[in-house]
């Protein structure tokens, strides 16, 4: 009997360890074959190919390496040129630090490109780590789609930090204010799964007040909370759960008598909305969806978030004129505090409306005199954005040049450090180094941040991109406002960057290559 047990249970861990191996073999393969097509990667260098690696986080993974190849190449008939994708998701400069060895060694480069440091002093929560991640995190891709799902699931933040000999800089927070960022966030994930959409949203505000790094994530998030529309499975867990009963068992009519009854119980009306709206969506009720938000526009307990979401309904059916008269409504109706001005600014934004964004951004500096630093720098950033889409060119060169002030003025001494170590890994090796600025900021703060070393080339991505914005809306430009000044690219930024690289490098001395 005890023979049968344990021959069961070795048959059912070899057939565990099989089931995990098959799953390791294909996310491995399927792994090398992205890398290969995306980003150049795992392929032995030929000796007959000039190549260039590029490190940097989400704006480097993205296209402009790719599209720097192929116009390299298209330029240089019977010369080869492979550039190497090596941006990751989040990634820091500690985290580059750690990794540059192994890339140089595998990319054997003849020139390295870097654009870092934004994630360094970002929200703390949006990312996991990425270096210190130990053997099997560090190898194992089923292990690290496991660690995924277990975050996921439970909505774990970022583990902490491993000691080095570096600086703990802005992207370090001490263990009160990380605890206390961790029990917001707990907080948050249980209002979000009992529904409590007003709730959440309180919990969000304090986020954004104090967490000290950029508010762009926690506004994001915001936006989220008012304006999606819950999808249909999460629609019926609402009905199972907070109600009890099957949703497939009513009609649209009962549906809604439910709903009503569960705001009356919970008042929790903004929940109520956001849902009630989305049955209408996914039914494809335009009209039903309109009556809604017009009721709830007359209602002062939520009329403010009730306007944004008439805003943004609007915005779909190109009703600009009406869209921005509903984000009007929105600011007469919402609280005249910081963070309603901050989400008021980025809807504002996308949808077009700059001068409500313009002041919006004004009101939030003018609210909150004691900002930190990572607010301030993106405020001003964006102000300056908002002017410039505005038309306004004057105040926008005016609030980029405080911004470019603000910076210098900064000690960075993270990123400093850890910058620093890794152009000194590359430069060691005797391979150039261009050091290249973000979109729309100035590449004196760059200098400044490398101790204006002079074995580095400097690369500054400003009058480009200001010319294509005075050509262009922000949206053809970046698909989002991460950073403040600038966001992730588009198609067109992506190949703005590629151009100004390649750009550079026929101005260089060619010796190298």
């Amino acid at each position: 009997m005890i023979q049968k047990v344990v021959f069961r249970l070795v048959a059912i861990v070899i057939g565990i360890a099989a089931t995990l191996l098959v799953v390791e073999v294909v996310l491995q393969t399927t792994s090398l074959v992205v890398k290969i097509k995306d980003h150049g990667e795992g392929v032995a260098p030929s000796e007959g190919e000039f190549r260039i690696t590029c490190i940097g986080e989400s704006t480097t993974y993205g296209l402009w390496p790719s599209h720097l190849q192929a116009i390299l190449n298209e330029g240089s008939p019977g010369r080869a040129f492979r550039v190497i994708n090596r941006g990751e998701v989040g990634i820091r400069t500690d985290d580059v630090a750690r990794q540059i060895e192994g890339w140089l060694d595998e990319d054997r480069p003849h020139l390295v490109i870097t654009m870092l440091g934004i994630n360094d002093e970002g929200n703390v929560l949006v990312y996991p780590r990425s270096g210190s991640r130990g053997w099997l995190m560090e190898h194992s891709r089923t292990t690290r789609f496991l660690a995924l799902l277990w975050r996921s699931a439970f909505d774990i933040g970022a583990p902490a930090e491993t000691d080095d000999d570096g600086p703990r800089g802005d992207g370090h927070l001490d263990d009160e204010i990380r605890a206390e960022l961790a029990r917001l966030k707990g907080l948050r994930t249980a209002a979000m799964q009992r529904f409590r959409i007003s709730e959440t949203i309180e919990i969000e505000r304090e986020l954004i007040v104090k967490d000290p790094g950029t508010p762009v994530y926690h506004v994001s998030l915001l936006r989220e909370l008012l304006l999606n529309h819950e999808q249909q499975e999460r629609i019926d867990e609402f009905f199972s759960q907070e109600i009890g009963i099957d949703s497939s068992q009513l009609d649209e009519a009962e549906k809604s008598a439910e709903i009503e009854r569960w705001m009356e119980r919970t008042g929790d009306r903004l929940a109520g909305l956001k849902i009630l709206t989305s049955i209408a969506r996914w039914a494809n009720d335009t009209e039903g969806e309109t009556r809604l938000l017009e009721a709830a526009v007359d209602d002062p307990e939520i009329a403010g978030p009730a306007w944004l979401r008439m805003a943004d309904f609007a915005s779909l059916f190109d009703r600009t004129e009406f869209a921005k008269q509903c984000l009007l409504n929105a600011d007469g109706a919402l609280p005249d505090d910081y963070q309603w001005s901050l989400l008021l600014a980025e809807i504002s934004f996308r949808l077009e409306a700059y001068d409500l964004s313009v002041g919006s951004i004004q009101r939030a500096l003018a609210l909150r005199p004691d900002l930190p630093s990572s607010h301030e720098l993106v405020l001003l950033g964006q102000l300056a954005n908002a002017c410039e889409q505005s038309g306004d060119g004057a105040p926008a060169a005016a609030y980029r040049a405080q911004r470019d002030d603000l910076e210098l003025g900064r000690f960075r001494e993270f990123t400093r450090f850890y910058y620093q170590r890794v152009v000194d890994i590359i430069r060691a090796r005797e391979i150039p180094v261009i050091a290249m600025q973000y979109p729309l900021l100035s590449v004196e703060s760059l200098r400044k941040l490398l101790d204006y070393r002079e074995d580095v080339s400097y690369l500054e991505n400003r009058a480009n991109f200001e010319a294509a914005l005075a050509e262009y809306s922000y949206p053809k430009i970046f698909d989002d406002t991460f950073a403040g000044s600038f966001g992730h690219l588009s198609p067109r930024g992506n190949r703005l960057v590629a151009e100004n690289v390649a750009a550079a490098l026929a101005r260089m001395d060619h010796s190298f290559y």
